[in-house]
């Protein structure tokens, strides 16, 4: 970070190893031997002088080493939390043949082939998770080892960090090397980060593979071979773990229970926190904190970089710019923010500094092969660096916070920690510096990649020891697999780009699949310095991230949220105001990654697995479960169009209920939305304060049956708020959410000094039934207004006639503030709940169906694009019309569809549905359609109609009534035509009129 230098990440020569493309490999053999330990939880292949071992570590976890000696070094891991096998495996095997062998550990099936040794990992129905190519398997060349997998077409690779690309990594080659890449560009490789993990997506099935290697590594998912995916390293041990899902939530349940889960951050953490390189003097940093408070914008940390220090001397104060470390930190503290100060590893060189003195007394320095302590170069010059391979080191470099936290700061940022030295080659360490590697003399090859995650595990534990009733912060730049034990983490050095806000997405996602759920970039960019559009998109998502920081560099114009003119501003504020009233739903969401190892900010793919083209989208996300997401990443979008994901939802910013699978298109008027083709209109010349006065907001979406808590408004998280529950309810089927709460901060929700309260809503025809169970735990919310919550129905579309609290009706109690509202104009229901803490039920009571005659007049779809379009297609390329008929062409294999327009249709009158349709190579169709009480359109209200595949025009008439099982009498608010799977790619098909019609 810091400097306007050279970018020199890219492609980049690498060094003292041979390119996997060049090495000589010598691929393992047939099996000898095979046998299955005392234990039952390991079984040891001989293959020549080779040894595999297959562990069973845990249910629906397999470990493969591979010691081309046969002799395997010391078993250890700076991810893995425990490496001793939990699981077994049945001593008698499955299949056993002179091919191969196959052996059953609880939900899995291991098979081993014999001539080659080869290895297959199965579910319990022999659907192949991961299988060993036959042609080169494991393999080793002098010190470098590598496995080739078998590569399925349509299967995706997702994780490994924080990676640039797209969030699907197929036909790319991604390098692991901890580098400072500043001003890191769209495919730079290596960066920050280097995580060997990866999830493997096929079919609505998922997997995945830690390679637990911390040297330098690779992973070519089809770019050298279209069809084997290969992982590998210069040196260490062929070490990797095949983890089962089959659903992506479970995968990273199981891989977070081997590398450990994020711990509770202080609720503080998630607000909003502001930084630049660099705030100096102190004064500056005072008024920057009193501006957000005069302007009302919530605010909760600010940062102080490395201008802080004298003369970048770390655990020093800079005496003129800040002579008064304890009076700003409580000036600070007084305006209610919390202070994070930059800490790096780069020491000094500089007898007299007493860190430097400290350290060599100590013996703690990264050594040269000769003994001596490597010198290189970081911003205080030459330097030393602290070996956090050493547990001495580790603890000592922990107990030197001490001088910070008596001064007030609150948490530490970890930087130029691959780690940085600008005297070395590539910008870090030499390869020949040795390590102490717990008490196993290595050198840097086998800590590099896991220094900087290293110097944030010194720094946690250094934390909790000198201030243990606190829950430590720490954010961190590089890391390894397991890192989310101990740190946040942010992307680094972005730059101010419409491409780095697209990166941004992709990049966080990437990080939460692979474990980083507390994880966020600098909002408008590091490098360069951001303009006033593209910080106020990068504000409106970036306010949503789980870490959510804005910061810009030294030479760079101000990027506080005011920097950019009102316009801006206002944006700036509504976003992270949206934000701090989301802070319960947002912790809720915290607790269960803590729990579980679930993002916070999660792929759409993990809510619903089995739409496997969610798989390479890299700008859309959900926030926890209920809320989706759609950035707008690209410049001078007025309105925006996009597709939402299966089920009901609501528009956050008008409440309007949108079916999954349709086109939404949001527009500047407060989030109003059109369907179908949207008139764009001309934009013409406009002034930049009318084009910012147009932007239109985030596009965001509560998903139908959510239950999301939230709060009124507080200026940081400190503050009380006036309401401190309000759930937003948005009622559709039958759903359960839960809300976590506690103090806060420090450790007592470990001693059931916490409350857990679970909702249930369900929604029938003429009755809302929301109910709370009795909370979990043993946390009191404090006195006594905290004990009320308000609930605001949304999409309530017919009259309220009555609500009951426990029996009692609403409309008959004169109790203050206990009477409900309805407001038909926003289909809005609110009243209070008097005791959040107790069980409670709820009865909403609706006036009757909608008028007899809603509906009934027939409906006729002309697929001529000047009159009518579908809302949406899925498949197919290459649209056309010629004002007569819509031709829709096959792009490829996959699930070809077509959304329709909306219906409002009542089906007991409107019943017949005519189809005028040419197909080539379809022998049926399948028509859906979403019904009022069901709006999402799939199984099983479905229909088959049978085609002629002669490519001529043909009617299709279907009485609706006797083919729909009695689905279709009810509101049908939707449909969708479906074609089989089966259709080439050159298929043909030509829709002319679609009506739906009285019999």
């Amino acid at each position: 970070m810091r400097i306007n230098r050279l970018i020199w990440g890219g492609l980049w020569l690498l060094w003292g190893w041979i390119s996997p493309a060049q090495a000589q490999w010598n691929h393992l053999g047939n099996l000898d031997q095979m046998q299955l330990n005392d234990a039952r939880n390991q079984i040891t292949v001989t293959a020549g002088a080779s040894i595999v071992q297959i562990s069973a570590i845990d249910e629906g976890i397999v470990r493969i080493r591979l010691a081309p000696d046969g002799k395997f070094g010391r078993d250890f891991s700076w991810a893995v939390v425990d490496l001793t096998p939990q699981a077994t495996i049945n001593a008698t095997p499955v299949e056993d043949t002179d091919q191969r062998v196959v052996y059953a550990s609880g939900s899995l099936l291991l098979q081993i082939d014999k001539q080659p040794c080869r290895i297959t990992v199965m579910n319990q129905v022999k659907r192949v998770l991961v299988a060993q190519d036959d042609r080169k398997g494991m393999a080793w060349d002098g010190e470098q080892v590598a496995v080739w997998h078998e590569m399925p077409e349509w299967e995706s690779y997702l994780g490994l960090g924080s990676k640039t690309g797209p969030l699907d990594k197929r036909e790319g080659a991604w390098t692991n090397w901890t580098s400072d890449t500043y001003g890191f560009q769209s495919y730079t490789d290596p960066i920050y980060q280097a995580i060997p993990f990866f999830m493997i997506a096929r079919d609505g099935q998922y997997a995945g593979i830690l390679f637990d290697n911390p040297y330098r590594s690779y992973f070519d998912f089809g770019k050298s071979e279209r069809d084997t995916y290969t992982f590998g390293a210069e040196g260490g041990e062929l070490n990797y773990y095949v983890i089962a899902g089959p659903t992506p939530k479970e995968v990273l349940r199981r891989y977070t229970e081997l590398t450990g889960r994020m711990p509770l951050p202080p609720k503080w953490a998630l607000g909003y926190h502001q930084c630049r390189y660099s705030y100096f003097p102190d004064t500056r940093v005072l008024e920057v904190a009193k501006t957000f408070r005069e302007k009302k914008i919530p605010a909760d940390v600010i940062y102080l970089d490395i201008d802080y220090m004298n003369q970048y001397r770390v655990f020093t104060w800079h005496p003129e710019f800040y002579p008064h470390p304890e009076k700003l930190m409580s000036d600070l503290a007084a305006l209610g923010f919390k202070v994070v100060t930059i800490v790096d590893p780069g020491i000094r060189n500089e007898p007299g500094y007493h860190i430097y003195d400290e350290g060599t007394e100590r013996n703690a320095w990264v050594k040269n092969p000769d003994g001596t302590p490597y010198v290189g170069a970081v911003w205080p010059g030459k330097c030393v660096f602290p070996d956090y391979s050493n547990p001495a080191v580790r603890e000592w470099w922990g107990g030197l916070y001490k001088m910070l936290l008596d001064a007030g700061v609150d948490g530490i940022w970890t930087d130029m920690n691959e780690p940085a030295d600008f005297d070395g080659h590539k910008h870090t360490n030499p390869i020949t510096v040795m390590h102490d590697n717990e008490e196993q003399p290595a050198d840097h090859r086998a800590f590099h990649n896991v220094y900087g995650m290293q110097m944030a595990r010194a720094t946690y534990e250094g934390l909790q020891k000198l201030a243990p009733d606190l829950r430590p912060f720490v954010i961190t730049r590089a890391a390894y697999a397991g890192v989310q034990r101990y740190t946040s983490s942010w992307t680094g050095d972005n730059t101010s780009s419409w491409d780095h806000l697209r990166l941004a997405v992709a990049m966080c996602l990437g990080k939460g699949i692979s474990g980083q759920a507390f994880t966020g970039v600098d909002i408008g960019g590091f490098v360069g310095g951001a303009f006033p559009e593209l910080y106020a998109r990068w504000i409106q998502v970036g306010a949503l991230f789980p870490f959510c920081r804005s910061h810009t560099g030294t030479e760079n114009p101000d990027q506080e949220p005011w920097s950019f003119g009102p316009e801006v501003e206002k944006i700036a504020r509504e976003s992270i105001e949206l934000r701090y009233r989301l802070l319960p739903y947002i912790y809720s969401t915290f607790w269960e990654c803590s729990q579980s190892g679930t993002p916070v900010m999660r792929p759409v793919f993990f809510e619903f697995p089995d739409q496997t083209w969610y798989n390479g989208q890299s700008y859309n996300f959900m926030l926890g479960s209920d809320l989706y997401i759609y950035p707008i990443v690209e410049p001078g979008q007025k309105i925006h169009r996009h597709r939402l994901p299966p089920g009901l939802w609501f528009d956050w910013h008008t409440g309007e209920k949108i079916g999954g699978g349709e086109e939404a298109v949001v527009v500047p008027d407060a989030g109003a939305r059109l369907l179908g083709d949207a008139v764009f209109g001309q934009r013409g010349v406009v002034s930049e304060k009318e084009m910012l006065n147009s932007l239109c907001p985030l596009p965001i979406y509560a998903r139908g049956g959510a239950i999301i808590p939230t709060q009124s408004m507080v200026q940081n998280t400190g503050e009380k708020p006036q309401e401190p529950l309000i759930l937003e309810i948005f009622p559709w089927g039958e759903s359960t959410r839960t809300l976590y709460e506690d103090a806060g901060d420090g450790y007592g929700y470990q001693k059931d000094e916490y409350l857990l309260t679970t909702f249930h809503c369900r929604q029938e025809k003429d009755l809302i039934t929301f109910t709370v169970d009795q909370p979990k735990g043993n946390f009191v919310p404090p006195q006594p207004v905290d004990r009320r919550g308000l609930l605001r129905f949304h999409g309530v579309e017919r009259t309220v006639t009555d609500v009951l609290v426990d029996g009692q009706s609403l409309k008959d109690t004169t109790q203050s503030g206990r009477a409900f509202l309805y407001e038909p104009e926003k289909r809005l229901l609110t009243f209070p709940l008097t005791d959040r803490t107790q069980a409670t039920r709820v009865e909403i009571k609706l006036a009757s169906e909608l008028p007899a005659d809603a509906g009934t007049e027939p409906v006729s779809f002309d697929f001529g694009l000047v009159k009518t379009r579908h809302a949406w297609d899925s498949g197919f390329s290459a649209v056309t019309s010629d004002g007569q008929t819509t031709t829709l062409r096959m792009r490829g294999l996959g699930d070809p569809w077509i959304m329709g327009q909306p219906l409002w249709l009542n089906g007991q009158v409107v019943n017949q549905l005519k189809i005028t349709i040419a197909v080539q190579d379809a022998k049926e169709l399948i028509f859906k359609f979403g019904t009022w009480d069901e709006p999402w359109i799939n199984e099983p209200r479905k229909i088959v109609i049978p085609l002629q595949a002669d490519g001529q025009m043909h009617e299709y008439t279907v009485d609706l009534s006797k083919v729909s099982d009695g689905r279709w009498n009810t509101l049908i608010t939707g449909y969708r035509i479906d074609f089989p799977k089966e259709l080439p790619i050159a298929s043909k098909i030509i829709i002319d009129e679609i009506s739906f019609t009285k019999k």
